[in-house]
């Protein structure tokens, strides 16, 4: 990465595009529903509905929010290194050669976050290490471009627009379902009830919680603010020890297990008391996730919990053993420590992960 953040931090940074609009750029991973699936990252200019996409990758797969925002971190360096202006043959344009942004935003204030915490520990310039959250007239823009793009796609590849996934809110017109926008589908009064079981835990949080008074009530007894990405209300409840399936619907409505990955994540991070020092520590304490909250007092680990606990544990001490007086591990590092554990490696990678972020 230190090849593209020194060429990323030599781009020219102009404050308007070359037609005279605001150098500004918003961000958002989209998956495609095409065989195999793959996620891509869009850049689009809201004002142009200029789009540029990278990809596909695999991101919204990936366990954690960190890993997530370590690849968009690096596509969009690697995107604005290359151009975003390419020409058919997918080659920059001679005569709209690469520059910096005057400024970037995306939707997820979460993954925002922890975009910035990741370039600034790689070192780009700090003029850039600020994501702004999108607004509502960015998300409609690049809802609009994006549908552009897929149709273009679609009629290129010869594929064909799927039926929704069951459990998605469609659109009675289009067929799309939620997945293709960024921002909740509205509903008619007669079927508002009905598709809010249908809503996904993320669109629940932001659009419905706020409205239940025993959401509210629960949210209040813990110092937590309906806003932001869905991490903060899992970390709360798990924090106070609320963390019971009926609490985590209140808040994350009906669908809330389709999450129970990102809840087994975030339970599993908070028991091992990642120390001042750690990745998680530094993304929590800049996300400000327990600002407000009161005196931890999780549940105690159960069994399943304690055994993967001690193979973090294992797999810390293998790490601190490997990478000696090194600050960091490399991934030399990481592929000795894993293939040490048998050739059932992979299902370790989780672990380590986890390893890494939580320990100095």
């Amino acid at each position: 990465m230190a090849a593209y953040v020194t060429a990323f931090n030599n781009l020219p940074k102009p404050k308007t595009t070359p037609s005279g609009l605001p150098n500004h750029w918003y961000f958002a991973v989209r998956h495609v529903p095409f065989n195999p699936p793959g996620d891509m990252l869009q850049i689009v200019h809201t004002k142009s509905y200029f789009i540029y996409c990278e990809g596909p990758r695999q991101i919204l797969s990936l366990p954690t929010d960190i890993a997530r925002a370590e690849v968009i971190a690096e596509l969009l360096l690697k995107s604005f290194v290359g151009g975003i202006s390419k020409g058919p043959d997918g080659q920059p344009l001679p005569e709209t050669p690469p520059v910096a942004p005057w400024s970037w935003g995306t939707r997820d204030t979460d993954i925002a976050k922890l975009v910035e915490q990741r370039f600034k520990s790689w070192g780009v310039r700090s003029d850039l290490c600020t994501v702004r959250q999108g607004s509502k007239e960015e998300d409609d823009a690049a809802d609009g471009s994006w549908d552009g793009f897929m149709k273009t796609l679609m009629k290129t590849t010869g594929n064909e627009l799927k039926p929704p996934r069951p459990g998605k809110i469609a659109c009675g017109g289009c067929m799309k379902d939620s997945t293709w926008f960024l921002t909740p589908m509205k509903q008619c009064a007669n079927c508002r009830s009905a598709a809010n079981s249908k809503l996904d835990p993320f669109e629940y949080y932001t659009t419905v919680a706020h409205t239940v008074p025993e959401a509210k009530a629960l949210a209040e007894s813990m110092g937590l603010t309906l806003d932001g990405g869905i991490r903060k209300p899992l970390r709360r409840l798990v924090l106070t020890g609320n963390d019971t399936p009926e609490n985590i619907q209140l808040l994350l409505g009906p669908r809330w297990s389709s999450e129970q990955a990102a809840y087994d994540d975030v339970r599993l991070e908070f028991l091992l008391n990642p120390p001042p020092g750690s990745p998680s520590y530094a993304v929590t304490s800049m996300t400000k996730l327990d600002e407000g909250s009161p005196k931890p007092s999780p549940r105690p680990a159960t069994a399943e919990e304690t055994q993967k606990i001690q193979t973090v544990r294992d797999l810390q001490a293998a790490v601190a053993r490997r990478k000696g007086s090194r600050k960091q591990a490399n991934s030399q590092d990481m592929q000795a420590v894993l293939t040490g554990f048998g050739p059932n490696w992979p299902d370790m990678i989780p672990f380590y992960q986890l390893a890494v972020n939580t320990m100095d």
